[in-house]
């Protein structure tokens, strides 16, 4: 929350350093992205054990998190980030604006590695994606954002709803879908959504189709009580075991929420576009630089992203 006088004034008077408001504006607007790249690379090379394997593969939860202006509707920046499961808080983003959607290949897709993802991935092209570089994947979909087949040929389509029981089973299938001419065969697990919580679920469906506007179909209703998973692991994992294994995509979520709410990384003030985007990378570096003084502290225990909130917690307290 310093102003750009405010720094311009100090730095004169306790440093002799004379630079205008705009100078020093265009100097952090160059340093940012580098400081960032320093910051991660250093966070990367400092923790590499790789205790958390998930299904005994590296694994990474990416998502993307919206940044938005004060007392301005819409959004100013998104940061597409990829989370590190295995190990002690790493984590890597890239900075977009708003009309760049969330995609795999905007990550450094590693193979034999697993990675986990929400709907906003769960599409063909992305599960392609992944096939090309060789990773293994657990996204999840919705059936009304794709199309899967029951042959190799891709000329019967499922339905989804003839699957369903009434008893709540967990369901696995193998399921095909063609990208570019090509099928590929992926394992699709459906499991029920608990009970307590269909309400707050369908409850949340109505209110983002009536805030986009957009008629609610039938078939929206019904998918909303199950959730759809779609994987490239084969039957030698339990369906409940990649089932746990995708609720650890939740570690994602965390980080936003506590970079956000701990760190107050959640609004940017009325500024260009260029000073966004450097104050963005300042925000991600210094939520970086707070995992490494984690890890330095507490460096004979098991990282985890709850146990940090409850340290950020403190640590903004006593501030």
């Amino acid at each position: 929350k310093l102003s750009f006088q405010r720094l311009s004034d100090v730095m004169a008077a306790k440093y002799g350093v004379i630079m205008s408001d705009t100078a020093w504006k265009k100097q952090i607007s160059k340093v940012a992205p580098v400081f960032y790249d320093v910051i991660i690379a250093y966070l990367n090379k400092t923790s590499n054990n790789e205790k958390n394997k998930v299904l005994g593969y590296p694994s990474y939860a990416i998502d993307a998190t919206d940044i938005s202006y004060e007392g301005k509707k819409g959004t100013a920046l998104r940061a597409h980030t990829e989370y590190d499961l295995s190990n002690n808080g790493h984590f890597n983003s890239h900075i977009a604006d708003v009309h760049t959607g969330e995609s795999v290949k905007l990550h450094n897709i590693k193979a034999h590695s697993l990675y986990f993802a929400d709907r906003a991935y769960g599409r063909t092209q992305q599960m392609a994606y992944m096939f090309e570089n060789q990773a293994e994947f657990i996204f999840r979909f919705s059936p009304s954002q794709i199309r899967l087949y029951k042959d190799a040929d891709c000329t019967k389509k499922i339905n989804f709803k003839e699957h369903f029981s009434d008893e709540g089973k967990i369901i696995s299938m193998e399921c095909f879908f063609k990208h570019k001419q090509v099928s590929k065969k992926i394992r699709v697990i459906i499991a029920p959504i608990p009970k307590e919580k269909i309400e707050n679920v369908v409850k949340k469906v109505k209110r983002k189709s009536l805030k986009g506007q957009n008629r609610l179909s039938e078939n929206t209703l019904i998918y909303a009580k199950w959730l759809f998973l779609a994987t490239s692991l084969t039957n030698i994992f339990s369906s409940e075991s990649i089932i746990s294994a995708y609720r650890k995509r939740w570690q994602i979520e965390l980080h936003f929420k506590r970079s956000k709410s701990l760190l107050r990384f959640h609004r940017l003030r009325r500024c260009s576009f260029n000073y966004a985007y450097s104050t963005v990378f300042i925000w991600l570096a210094v939520t970086g630089f707070a995992y490494i003084l984690f890890n330095t502290l507490f460096s004979r225990i098991s990282f985890d992203i709850s146990t940090f909130n409850a340290f950020s917690l403190l640590a903004f307290l006593l501030a």
